[in-house]
């Protein structure tokens, strides 16, 4: 799905760059599009072991690049491109009507791309849209990145906030006395629990924060937020 761009409307030239390794295709990719309004194409180049290190940076808004290729990965050729092209979005052409590979291209970098059997018309309005922040994205992919998300979610685990409501009053307090540098022993003292008690909140704040120790604990406590950071007094 391609966000509906009118061919009029976009605010200034969109800088195309395009790197492809067969001269005869960015020859007749450039020769297409500057034929277009609204689309300048200000450098073509090759591919090769190190795609673009010999030439000087150039300022492009969005660069044209195969979704194959023999020598790199699409992330490594993807970024070397952006790295060289200060950081322009990237289109893809060329990728085939496959879930995986829509999303390999996604992964890597890319900003949209176009299937092996998108015409001329539909890269055109692909890089306009791009180039005024729309996005390409079949519903069944959008679906899949959803799904993706929460797997994410899921491995990395709660956020803070998220964090933050899982403690309980005495858990958030025991955790700052934790930060503070105290010991179970003198938690337990100062707020007149059992140690073993003291022990089980604490093993419980570790499975809750995903850390090993109580140190990890206290750093992550204190660089999130979760407590306030405070220097304990020697004795």
């Amino acid at each position: 799905m391609v966000a509906n761009v009118g061919r009029d409307t976009v605010p200034r030239d969109v800088r195309v760059g395009i790197v492809h390794r067969v001269q005869l295709v960015r020859e007749a990719l450039a020769s297409s599009l500057l034929r277009e309004p609204g689309i300048f194409v200000l450098a073509v180049a090759g591919e090769a072991t190190s795609p673009l290190q010999a030439q000087s940076p150039v300022q492009a808004d969005l660069v044209l690049i195969q979704a194959t290729c023999e020598f790199a990965s699409l992330e490594e050729r993807i970024q070397g491109v952006k790295r060289h092209y200060c950081d322009a979005k990237v289109l893809t052409f060329g990728v085939t009507n496959s879930r995986n590979e829509i999303l390999r291209c996604i992964e890597a970098g890319a900003s949209a791309y176009t299937l092996s059997d998108a015409s001329l018309n539909e890269l055109i309005d692909t890089i306009r849209s791009v180039h005024l922040g729309g996005m390409v994205c079949p519903p069944e992919v959008a679906g899949f990145l959803f799904e993706r998300l929460a797997s994410f979610k899921r491995y990395w685990g709660p956020t803070q906030d998220e964090k933050l409501g899982q403690f309980t009053r005495r858990e958030t307090e025991i955790l700052q006395l934790v930060s503070d540098g105290l010991s179970n022993k003198e938690i337990a003292s100062q707020l007149g629990l059992e140690l073993q008690t003291v022990k089980n909140y604490v093993h419980n704040i570790l499975e809750k924060l995903r850390v090993r120790n109580r140190g990890a604990a206290a750093a992550y406590a204190r660089s999130s937020g979760l407590v306030e950071a405070t220097i304990r007094q020697p004795q």
